[in-house]
């Protein structure tokens, strides 16, 4: 079963807006999440590591005009949505922690960053593949659906909240 199929069985209240991004795949690929280009999408690419491939997925996007660092996190403070931010950090990484648990092999970092006078948020996971062939087995792809695109969509809509709450509150 396609990928991208198998994300809109997963996720069927947006399962008409999920669609590659871009025209071709290649070493890197993007499937949009949203009517919007470029607004929720996942970054898939892989590369060789120790004698396997490499898949790395990852979404992430400016939710806050700062700045400075500094000056997002006091402003999450003053607003109250600190320990929201966090939260979702905090439940990314045991869900990471979780899916190692039960034997699969994923790591995964995150990121809050500055970057263009916006504060930022990124989620990779990567996995190791044994073969080319990984990439279309339905075991694979449901193991991946179940970390990456499922999971990691539902934080990114809490991300989402929080981005609109704070816009709200800012005005």
């Amino acid at each position: 079963m396609h990928l991208i199929e198998s994300l809109k069985q997963q996720l069927p209240q947006i399962e008409s807006l999920i669609k590659p991004q871009g025209k071709r795949v290649q070493t890197n690929a993007y499937i949009k999440l949203s009517d919007k280009d470029w607004d929720h999408y996942f970054h898939l690419c892989s590369h060789p590591q120790d004698g396997k491939i490499r898949l790395r997925i990852n979404t992430g996007y400016g939710f806050m005009d700062a700045q400075t660092p500094e000056d997002a996190e006091s402003r999450l403070k003053t607003l109250g949505y600190w320990n929201d931010l966090t939260e979702v950090v905090t439940d990314f990484r045991d869900l990471i922690a979780k899916y190692d648990q039960i034997g699969n092999p994923f790591e995964g970092g995150e990121a809050l960053f500055w970057n263009r006078e916006q504060y930022c948020i990124r989620m990779d996971i990567f996995t190791d593949l044994t073969s080319e062939n990984d990439f279309s087995e339905d075991s694979k792809i449901k193991e991946i659906l179940g970390i990456a695109m499922t999971e990691i969509y539902k934080l990114r809509l809490r991300i989402d909240d929080l981005k609109n709450k704070i816009a709200k509150d800012s005005k």
